[in-house]
């Protein structure tokens, strides 16, 4: 059976620094039907230069916009220029594992799975300006099966503001062709705003006929924090913020356009965003979406801790706060209350949080004393997680990222609870590249392999079936929706 093609959508705009390491990233995976396009938006002459780099390898192809896009309108533009049977939209400062696509390619063929997704770190390139650069954080915990997972839940998760997991994140999505041309047939465009990385997998995801989505529940790429990206601008430490200059661009490149057009609020707040994309959706889709609408607590409680500060914005000021006061006032008192029952909690875990980790001389009695008695419990967790913080310093006899010979290899891992953070620099790692290519390494030494997000999935409704993710190749590719491969 031939070997369906792969595209990698590398969308860029003016980060020719982090192009060539991203690209280079991607030339690492050995599938053999591979084509990296790179988009760019109308940059300046550097991002043309870093891809003729390249131009000895066949598989990497340029094209570029007469005019700087938008960002939906210039992902809609990139992808109408692949030419494989499935796409990936990877970020100039994102990266994927080597082995994913060869993977992705026996989940396609053998689970008819028009819509996959994984799970990836964070890391946090060398030029970012604010403490943890060069690191790589991640859950540190997956159970590296396949999940069969119910578009109902994920669309019921959503409209509560809870971003699953399992969501398949924009940039951590493969589509097929097929499903992506049924989305243009019937909404006109796959990409739409504010927030393009969430509108095409909630589209997708309403759109699919007797097909599958898969959630790989393992570690397979990082998505990048670098200075100039737009999550730096939501980024905060203490007093000090990631730069606001790309996202700002961002809201600059629509143009004055209604960005928040079926929705009441138009504040660019980032609840709002979310809850922009879920409205778009019940009117382009209301026979899927019409059931789902935006909890209104969990949107103004978001909201609020925006503008609270607990939650970064850089876009909320003295005019965003008399609207939105405006919509909050309008809403079932009952609501509003409840809302902000949940911010004064809030607040006070976050303070508590900010004790915590400026390691405050202030006594437990006189917490104890200040706080409810309810409290205390979770102060107490939250000094235990402190507490099992640590730094694991040792060596790890483990395989290279693309299964050479085994080499001593050596983390420094502070080790929080769920999360795990990787100091790059322990293994001579300087760059995004260098961390791909120890990226299986890094999973080996420090991902355990637990089985929790399967009783999680299931018991909050995800789940239709689970499968072992070793050994697909030449399985029966008949399976019935939810009737488990036996390996």
């Amino acid at each position: 059976m031939p070997r369906p093609k792969f595209t990698i959508v590398i969308p860029t705009v003016d980060r020719h620094e982090l192009l060539e390491k991203t690209i280079a990233a991607c030339l690492l995976s050995p599938y053999p039907n591979l084509e990296v396009l790179v988009s760019d938006n109308f940059s300046m002459p550097e991002t043309a230069k870093v891809v003729e780099s390249f131009h000895g390898d066949p598989r990497v192809r340029y094209v570029r916009t007469t005019r700087r896009l938008s960002m939906p309108d210039h992902w809609e533009f990139a992808w109408q220029q692949s030419k494989g049977d499935y796409i990936i939209i990877n970020g100039d400062d994102d990266a994927l594992s080597p082995n994913l696509i060869g993977r992705l390619a026996e989940i396609a063929v053998t689970f008819k799975a028009a819509l996959m997704s994984w799970d990836a770190g964070l890391y946090y390139h060398p030029d970012w300006n604010l403490s943890g650069r060069n690191t790589f954080s991640f859950t540190s915990s997956h159970s590296r099966l396949l999940f069969d997972i119910k578009p109902q839940a994920v669309f019921a998760s959503y409209a509560r503001l809870e971003i699953p997991i399992c969501f398949p994140h924009g940039t951590r999505i493969c589509f097929s062709r097929r499903l992506a041309d049924r989305a243009v047939a019937r909404a006109g465009r796959l990409f739409w705003g504010p927030f393009p990385d969430y509108s095409a997998p909630l589209l997708l995801l309403g759109l699919l006929q007797n097909e599958r989505y898969i959630y790989w529940d393992a570690l397979m790429g990082y998505g990048g924090r670098s200075r100039h990206s737009n999550a730096a601008a939501w980024e905060r430490q203490g007093f000090k913020v990631g730069s606001v200059q790309r996202v700002t661009d961002f809201f600059d490149e629509f143009q004055g356009v209604d960005i928040y057009p079926n929705s009441e609020l138009k504040i660019r707040a980032l609840l709002n965003g979310y809850a922009e994309t879920l409205n778009l959706l019940r009117h382009l889709l209301p026979e899927v979406f019409s059931p789902y609408n935006i909890d209104l607590v969990a949107l103004i409680v978001g909201i609020e801790l925006e503008f609270c500060s607990i939650t970064h914005s850089p876009f909320l000021g003295p005019r965003e706060r008399m609207e939105f006061d405006t919509f909050v006032a309008k809403q079932d008192p009952a609501i509003v209350e409840q809302a902000m029952e949940i911010v004064r909690k809030r607040k006070i875990d976050d303070s508590i949080e900010a004790w915590r980790l400026n390691r405050s001389r202030v006594s437990w009695p006189i917490i104890a004393h200040v706080l409810r008695p309810g409290l205390i419990l979770r102060i107490f967790r939250l000094a235990m997680m402190t507490m099992r913080s640590l730094y694991v310093r040792g060596q790890q006899s483990a395989p290279s990222a693309l299964g050479a010979a085994k080499s001593n290899f050596e983390l420094v891992v502070k080790q929080q609870g769920a999360m795990a953070k990787v100091d790059c620099s322990s293994f001579g790692g300087k760059d995004g590249l260098d961390l791909v290519r120890r990226l299986e390494d890094v999973v080996t030494a420090c991902d355990r392999r637990e089985v929790n997000n399967l009783a999680d999935f299931f018991n909050e409704g995800f789940l239709v079936a689970a499968y072992e993710a070793d050994h697909l190749a030449g399985k029966d590719c008949s399976a019935k929706m939810g009737e488990p491969i036996r390996s």
